[in-house]
Formats: structure tokens, sequence, C-alpha cells
């Protein structure tokens, strides 16, 4: 092996040191460019709800009843998830592939664990909504049926605390969705604040409410596309998307000169779903 003589070496050392202050250099000007140009802050979180429509509607089981026992342990030789029994008061949907039974008043369901919110129901002899789905039989939605227990939406924004209101609400949009109908697509709509006021959600930044794609929806969406809140006519727009005709592509046509530009916005964007001209 070769030894470079000193004036190599040195020479050598003094090129490395300056391609690693360039490489330093080079890797500096890059974190400045791919910085943002502002603060980074990170977004609120908003809240979403279901509303009671929604819920029964893209339900295959609806019922009204009370649990009557909770079991942890699993099934000798069966599942090993925890479950409950409860005590039918009414049916409120099966699906029509199955035939009606409203001789049997008990019926079990498997949940996943913990089992704590349903021995407290059990507990307390509660009257319960329960709403399952096939698609996630394990996670059953369940409201209790108790004067200002609960907080139940419909898709028209009403706030309903009476378990009257809140099981006709239920028998309600059941009834209007055609029975060959499984599920309906889902819109999120942001709720106005005044809505909520006084319930757990008052303190957020804000409440999503799920609404089916129906004909409701459709009529709301019209009602709203003349609304003094510019939120109201973007999301109004939004919502038609669903309902494409001639009479809503000549509304939504009309927002397109609208003062606020996210409406205009949400109005073209429509119309280009639909393959409609600007000027039809």
């Amino acid at each position: 092996m070769h030894n470079n003589p000193p004036t190599v070496r040195r020479v050598t050392q003094q090129c490395r040191v300056s391609l690693l202050g360039r490489s330093w250099k080079v890797l500096l000007w890059f974190c400045v460019i791919a910085a943002p140009a502002g603060p980074t802050l990170a977004q609120p979180l908003i809240d979403t709800v279901a509303s009671i429509d929604n819920l029964v509607i893209n339900a295959d089981y609806v019922y009204v009843g009370k649990i009557i026992k909770v079991r942890d342990e699993p099934i000798p030789g069966g599942s090993k998830m925890p479950g409950f029994t409860f005590e039918v008061d009414e049916y409120l949907k099966v699906p029509m592939e199955e035939d009606l039974t409203p001789e049997i008043k008990r019926r079990g369901m498997f949940v996943s664990p913990p089992t704590t919110k349903y021995k407290d129901w059990m507990n307390r002899s509660c009257r319960l909504l329960i709403i399952s789905n096939g698609s996630s039989p394990h996670r059953p939605t369940v409201i209790e049926l108790a004067p200002n227990k609960a907080d139940v939406f419909t898709a028209d924004f009403s706030l309903l605390h009476d378990p009257g209101e809140i099981i006709q609400a239920a028998k309600d949009a059941i009834k209007r969705t055609p029975s060959n109908i499984r599920r309906l697509r889902t819109l999120r709509l942001m709720l106005p604040r005044e809505t909520y006021k006084g319930t757990r959600w008052e303190d957020g930044h804000g409440l999503m409410l799920e609404v089916p794609a129906d004909s409701q929806l459709e009529k709301w969406a019209i009602e709203s596309l003349d609304h003094k809140d510019p939120l109201n006519r973007r999301q109004a727009a939004q919502a038609l998307r669903y309902f494409k005709s001639e009479r809503n592509a000549k509304l939504v046509a009309k927002l397109l000169d609208d003062p606020e530009s996210a409406v205009r916005y949400a109005a073209r964007q429509t119309l280009e779903r639909w393959e409609v001209q600007a000027n039809q």
C-alpha cells in the first residue's frame, strides 16, 4: 500500500470538509423550500352524529325492548364473545326475507366487550331502542328511551328527547323507505350551532349530522337553495347531486350567480357531475 504525501492528504481532507459543508447547505435549502409558508396548526376535530333516520333506514333489525341478562363468559362449545338477552316490547323492523315472529319475545345478541353499559341498562330496567346491522352485528346502537336521557337528531335537524317522539321518528323513517331498499347513501351536513345548544356537543368545534340520501333530503335541499346562510346554500347544492333532474338542474344553475364563491363552486361541481352545461 502506498502512503500519500502530507500535501496530498491535506488537500483531500479539505475537499471532504468542503463537500460536507455544501451538503449541509443543500439540505438546509431543501428544508426551507419544503417548509410551509405559515404556522402548522392542528385542525379542530368536528364531531359526527347519525340521525335516527340514517340509523334505522340502514339497519336490518330495530327493536324496542329491555335487557334481562348480560353474559360475559363464552358459550360452551360456541362463541367466546359476550352478549345479552333482551325482551322485545315491539318489533319495528326485520329483514323482508325473514318471517315475522311477534310471538318470540326474547332475543339474544352478541356484543363486543366491555359489557358495562349493557349491565347498567339491565340493572336499571331501561326501555331501549336497539338497532342492529347484519354487517356489524356485534356493535348495536342502543338508545335509552327515558325522558331527557337521549339527544337524538332527525334528518331535518330536529332534536328529540321524548321517548315517544324518538320511536315515532324511527317508525316514520322506516315507513317512507321502500321495502326493497336495504341501504341508502349517507351524506354529512354541518348543523347550525343553535340546533345543538345545551347538548354535550355545545362546546365542540362543530357537529356533522349523517342523513340518508332520500326524498326528504331532496326536499330539504330544494328549500335551502335560497337560504340566507351561505353554508346551507352550499350544502343544498352538494346534496342535490344525488337527485338529478331537469328541474333541479335549473335550480342549481341559479347558484352560479351566488355572491359566495364556495356556493358557486358547489353548484358548478353538481352540474359537472350531471354533465349539464352551466348555461342550460
